[in-house]
């Protein structure tokens, strides 16, 4: 089981950064596709149509550098969910971390003035809580399984027989 959130990928292509790109443009001009793209400079950012977008759909950002040698390309990608349901679940992570801060300083100062610890009473639910919320983002995940594999299809077909390496760090 991986506990990566955003899996990250490497490629090295054995193509111009121009050529690699246009390479996924050509994918997405296809009308079978289903799949969109937005271009700039030296960024492509991938994810599903609008008309069968689901909240939980997948997004893929990609970098484009040059690679070691000449006319070569090394592209380093992350999948993710959307930038806004990227920032819904690191927010609610954030709000959960301050409140099992907040439930620790409230139980060790009972402690203290000898009073019932009842702020370490909450611990228990609110690590119910995170794991609740890491269980939804795993689901989520499981849920976009199958755009995933759809946005790699993609890459797969764009890169065809230029590929000299790849690295998955999920």
């Amino acid at each position: 089981m991986t506990y990566r959130m955003r899996p990250r990928f490497e490629l090295s292509l054995d193509l111009p950064i121009d050529q690699a790109m246009q390479g996924v443009s050509l994918q997405l001009e296809r009308p079978e596709c289903p799949c969109e793209g937005e271009f700039r400079s030296r960024h492509i950012l991938l994810f599903i149509s609008e008309e069968v977008r689901k909240f939980w759909s997948p997004f893929v950002s990609m970098e484009f550098n040059s690679g070691e040698q000449p006319d070569t390309t090394r592209i380093r990608g992350v999948i993710g969910p959307a930038p806004n349901v990227w920032i819904m679940f690191m927010s609610g992570y954030a709000f959960l971390g301050f409140l099992t801060f907040v439930a620790l300083m409230l139980g060790i100062s009972q402690l203290i003035i000898r009073h019932d610890p009842w702020g370490f009473y909450v611990l228990p639910g609110l690590g119910l809580l995170v794991a609740g919320w890491y269980g939804l983002s795993q689901l989520g995940k499981r849920l976009a399984s199958r755009e995933i594999e759809k946005l790699h299809c993609l890459l797969d077909e764009a890169f065809k027989g230029h590929v000299r390496d790849s690295q998955s760090k999920t």
